[in-house]
Parts: C-alpha cells; sequence; structure tokens
C-alpha cells in the first residue's frame, strides 16, 4: 500500500474510534455531594447505572440537582427503609413507570426546603 492510502486508512481509523468513543458527562444529580455522569457512578449504599439511581442500603442519602431530560430514575431496593432527603431536586418522568417509587416512603417538606417535581 502506498502512503496516501495509509494516510486514508488511518484517518477512517482514527474517525471510527472517537465515533464510538463516549465521553461520560454529568446528569446534573448529585447523591450526598457526588455528581451523577452518563458513564456511571456510586458510592456507599447506591450506584447510578443506565439511567438508573439504585439506593442499596439505609442511607442516609441526599439527592439533590436538576435532570429534565428523563436520565435519573430513583429506585430503592425492596425491603430497606431508606432514610433519603430530596434537596432542590427536579426530575423528568419520561413515562408512566417513572415515578415517586413506593419503597422511598413519605416525604415529608418543611417550607419548600425538600422539592420533587416530576
Amino acid at each position: 500500500m502506498d502512503k496516501p492510502n495509509w494516510i486514508r486508512l488511518l484517518a477512517v481509523v482514527a474517525a471510527t474510534f472517537t465515533a464510538v468513543t463516549a465521553i461520560a458527562a454529568p446528569v446534573g444529580v448529585t447523591v450526598n455531594g457526588i455528581l451523577l455522569d452518563s458513564d456511571g457512578s456510586d458510592g456507599e449504599g447506591w450506584m447510578y447505572a443506565s439511567f438508573t439511581l439504585t439506593l442499596t442500603n439505609t442511607g442516609p442519602f441526599t439527592l439533590s440537582g436538576t435532570n429534565t431530560a428523563g436520565a435519573v430514575r430513583v429506585v430503592v431496593s425492596d425491603g430497606i427503609a431508606n432514610t433519603v432527603a430530596l434537596s432542590n431536586l427536579t426530575l423528568r418522568a419520561t413515562g408512566c413507570v417513572q415515578c415517586l417509587p413506593e419503597g422511598l416512603g413519605t416525604i415529608n417538606r418543611k417550607e419548600n426546603a425538600n422539592r420533587l417535581k416530576i
């Protein structure tokens, strides 16, 4: 192969690699001050992957921030009594399956300190 063909081949390979390389981006929501990102995040007692934030132990957890793209769904593990505070949290539901989970329990509001917009 002559030099111009190698250059074209390398350019195509580089363009293909760049097109399929995912870049993690923040989704706008935090758990205990840790920003969730599109590549996945985790911390003590929680993990975020594939648009789902799963709370796996008793916490306590503070969820805050804004995601209006429907990229954060909160799931509370069965059989776990979680302490979850919602602080200026705004989430957008993209379908009827994205709503306040049963396992989350009662939300106690104090003078608009905690909000959940769905």
